[in-house]
């Protein structure tokens, strides 16, 4: 193949064939700067000979990696279609909705699935890079001045309490540690044989809450059963700084998966007033009106709430930037990326966005949780240097925090091979990390920065 025809005939032939036939053809998809392809005659002087690799000029990422670095250079390696098919999406379905359209679906001459997501045209969120190898979801919280890590742990993990302490051997927990610098707080031992725990700070009653369901990690269970019967949620709560004793409870709420809990200080006059919402896996929502701030009772399902987005444990209510007496209810879901969804009232309409995917960011040493002086020790490097045979999904995020007196928004993700083997050099038990954004946003500002247009108010 001809460079000069790939990098200068082509980017200015395939536009005027699309004029030329504008009665058939609405848009063109431009691959060739999505690809990073440079605009003639600058080409020449800026592309590389050729990638090998490791290779300095970052798109040679998407041709050459151990898993393929073809002669020609034509094709991409598996990395880049992967980026090809985001590019493609990006240009077909990336346009801010028009008012004709339901809110959820973005401009697009092909028709969409339900809550399908826009891609976001500008990040507004900076990605500080890794915190742990190993580690599965994570919630990051404020209390009582100072940030943390709630993390849930198996027993795959390198640094698990089992190694100390025997009861923690062969089973998941949840663990407490400073988001600073990495100390651990809590080791909870009622949580043994637990998962898909997530932490919930109740500023209004000086009380922090985890909610997690009847899911080892593991696979073994705790020693003489569950607490609380099938899909029921099982609560936690610490009173006040301490951070190291906990009480138990079940609520008489469900979930079979993930479960989240978060504050709403403005409802919408269409839902039954309420002063917290649950999210659980699907296919709905949950809603408490507790005065006391007892969460483990009064659990009831939001009224039209189960034909929202599916999937993911984390959801907020936030306030509009502008305007604090109305809200929006936004869920976080997603498996192989992370999608934002935000509601009125729980209800259809439903706005969704691409949130998060894969990039080579994820595998840089973050500042945070003292990953720094262990990554060397956790073998790090392998992660670093081979991001493309591991880092392919994007899943499980949260975000921080609803707290004032935080400056800007925290994000935690997992990047992952969501379960499937890494390829070579990676090990299986290093296919998994956990990785923090950043913004100077406040979080209402933050989440409303991934959208291209509000929804209309809803009983308010």
């Amino acid at each position: 193949m001809d460079q000069t025809i790939i990098n200068t005939i082509f980017p200015k032939l395939v536009p005027l064939i699309a004029a030329a036939n504008a009665d058939v053809v609405t848009g063109v998809v431009d691959v060739y700067s999505g690809m990073g392809g440079v605009p003639a005659p600058a080409w020449q002087t800026e592309l590389p000979p050729k990638c090998v690799l490791n290779s300095t000029w970052p798109p040679c990422r998407w041709y050459c990696d151990a898993q393929s670095c073809a002669p020609g250079q034509c094709h991409p390696n598996d990395v880049g279609c992967a980026h090809l098919a985001e590019v493609v999406y990006d240009g077909i379905w990336g346009k801010a909705p028009t008012r004709k359209q339901p809110p959820h679906a973005v401009a697009s001459n092909t028709k969409q699935p339900p809550h399908a997501a826009a891609v976001s045209t500008q990040r507004p969120y900076t990605v500080a890079g890794t915190i742990d190898v190993g580690t599965l979801e994570n919630s990051i919280f404020s209390w009582h001045g100072t940030l943390y890590l709630l993390e849930n742990i198996n027993s795959q993990y390198d640094d698990q309490a089992g190694n100390w302490c025997p009861e923690f051997d062969g089973h998941s927990y949840a663990r407490v540690r400073r988001l600073h610098d990495g100390v651990v707080v809590s080791n909870i031992s009622s949580t043994i044989g637990y998962g898909f725990i997530s932490a919930f700070p109740d500023y209004k009653h000086d009380r922090l809450w985890l909610f997690g369901t009847n899911h080892d990690r593991s696979g073994h269970g705790p020693s003489g059963g569950y607490r609380c019967p099938g899909q029921s949620v099982t609560a936690w709560w610490a009173q006040g700084a301490d951070l190291t004793h906990w009480d138990m409870a079940c609520t008489d709420a469900l979930s079979a998966d993930n479960v989240e809990v978060a504050a709403v200080h403005k409802p919408p006059s269409t839902l039954p007033i309420h002063g917290y919402v649950m999210s659980d896996e699907c296919p709905g929502f949950r809603i408490n009106n507790s005065t006391d701030g007892n969460l483990t009772r009064g659990w009831v399902v939001a009224p039209g709430s189960s034909k929202g987005p599916c999937g993911g444990p984390s959801v907020r209510w936030a306030p509009e930037p502008t305007n604090s007496s109305r809200g929006y209810y936004y869920r976080i879901t997603g498996g192989h990326t992370v999608s934002l969804a935000r509601s009125r009232d729980l209800r259809e309409p439903w706005q969704s966005v691409t949130m998060i995917t894969p990039t080579a960011e994820d595998a840089q040493v973050s500042p945070y949780a003292g990953f720094a002086a262990v990554a060397a020790r956790k073998r790090f490097g392998l992660n670093r240097d081979h991001w493309s045979s591991w880092d392919w999904n994007s899943n499980d995020a949260d975000v921080c925090c609803m707290d004032p007196s935080v400056e800007g928004s925290y994000m935690v993700w997992g990047a992952s091979t969501q379960g499937r083997a890494p390829k070579p050099p990676v090990p299986r038990n290093q296919s998994c990390v956990n990785v923090v954004g950043t913004s100077p946003l406040k979080l209402p500002a933050l989440l409303d920065a991934f959208f291209p247009a509000p929804l209309p108010p809803v009983g308010y």
